[in-house]
Parts: structure tokens; sequence; C-alpha cells
């Protein structure tokens, strides 16, 4: 699986986006600002078991090379403040700055991803 997030603004803050499979747009995405957010690329995507503050199997972000040490992970969240490094919420956008009804987004984009784990099948995201 290809997810593609296209990053559609960067502000002081704040960088907002879309992920899209298959050009088939999934859920928006907001990032913590430029110091904190991924650089453009290509990154492997697999679903591990995480420690605090997530206590579960959540889908890190991992250089495509040496995917061991995760990243950041893709997860649900309504604010970017929170975020560790190279982590990235899901929802759906209202304004620039926040999503909405993340975990209903979140589980929808986690079921698809684990389908695809499970089937061993390797899951690529692309920065753009």
């Amino acid at each position: 699986m290809r997810l593609v997030l296209t990053r559609q603004y960067v502000s002081e803050h704040v960088a907002g986006g879309v992920i899209t499979i298959g050009n088939r747009e999934v859920c928006h995405t907001i990032e913590h600002h430029t110091a904190k957010m991924l650089p453009s690329g290509e990154y492997s995507v697999k679903i591990l078991r995480q420690p605090s503050p997530f206590s579960r199997r959540m889908p890190c972000i991992l250089r495509l090379e040496q995917g061991k040490v995760p990243l950041g992970v893709i997860q649900w969240g309504n604010g970017v403040h929170s975020l560790t490094d190279g982590s990235i919420i899901v929802g759906q956008r209202t304004c620039r700055d926040l999503v909405i009804h993340s975990r209903t987004f979140f589980a929808r984009l986690y079921s698809r991803l684990a389908k695809c784990q499970r089937r061993h099948e390797p899951i690529t995201l692309v920065i753009v």
C-alpha cells in the first residue's frame, strides 16, 4: 500500500495536508511546525507496540532502509502541541490548525494498514 501525504500549507506552528491512497482522499493531517515534522521523502509504515502514552499497537513511521527506530507515529488527536517529533494526526479538517473526528478517521486508516500488514504487503508513506 502506498500512502501519499501532500502538505497543503505550512504555517508558523502547524503543517496541514491530506493523505491519499490511489488518488482517493482518505483523511486530512496536521503536524507540528517545521522543526519537528518529517522531511519530504519515502518512509516505511509498520504497526508496532508503542509504550506510553498509547500502550498499544500504533502505525509507526520508519526509515525505508534501517526500519528499526520509529521516527514518529500516525495517531489521533485534536491539536499539534502534544505531538512528538515526526508524528502525524489524522482527521477531518475544520479550520487551518484543527481536525475533528480524529479517532474515527484513525480507526478507518488503522484497519486498512493492519489488513496490509497481516498480508505481509509493504506499506510506504510518501511525503511531498
